[in-house]
């Protein structure tokens, strides 16, 4: 087999053969853990671990929790039991292994806002706007339209990305979405 080509009609002349031992493994791996019908009186179990390969989620049941005994130790009935191994853009996914908490994560951004330039403050219901910008306030639709785009990716089918335009004074927003973030895109959006 190492010489030839690995098609299936190569396959042909090699014996794929088991051996006894091999037989009696296969049938006790088979019968060890039957699967269960779910009950609405019992205790569900989920179980689930991945790595930057694989990843593997067992779903049990108990019918009845025993607590002077750990969670392996109690007669779990096999309900669903799944994994794999991750291939192509499935490698570049996150893992929780992989992730990382930023501490005071509230404060900080709590700080931020309160030392930022350009976001507009709130305070006794009124509007705080810092010195230096020139702010005027909008006294008609439309006055001032606020534009963006938010990058969707390739989960909206074709449309990549999604135009919000935002009025200052109604405060009316709109979504429009789109296949690229140029600004003929974006003149279209507002004349339609």
């Amino acid at each position: 087999m190492a010489k030839r080509r690995r098609r299936r009609q190569h396959l042909t002349g090699v014996d794929l053969a088991w051996t006894e031992e091999e037989r009696r493994a296969f049938k006790g791996a088979t019968h060890s853990s039957p699967l269960q019908y779910p009950s609405e009186a019992v205790t569900i179990n989920l179980f689930c671990d991945a790595s930057a390969t694989g990843w593997a989620v067992v779903l049990t049941q108990l019918l009845n929790w025993d607590p002077n005994l750990g969670a392996v130790e109690q007669a779990h009935q096999l309900l669903v039991c799944q994994g794999g191994t991750f291939t192509h853009s499935e490698l570049s996914w996150s893992v929780t292994e992989k992730e990382a908490y930023y501490r005071k994560l509230r404060q900080r951004v709590k700080h931020f806002s309160r030392q930022c330039l350009l976001c507009k403050h709130v305070k006794g219901g009124h509007l705080l706007l810092r010195k230096w910008q020139e702010h005027e306030m909008a006294t008609k639709r439309n006055k001032w339209l606020h534009g963006d785009y938010l990058f969707l990716g390739e989960s909206y089918g074709d449309a990549r990305y999604v135009l919000v335009l935002k009025d200052e004074l109604t405060l009316y927003t709109e979504l429009v979405a789109r296949d690229s973030p140029t600004s003929l895109v974006a003149a279209t959006a507002i004349l339609d």
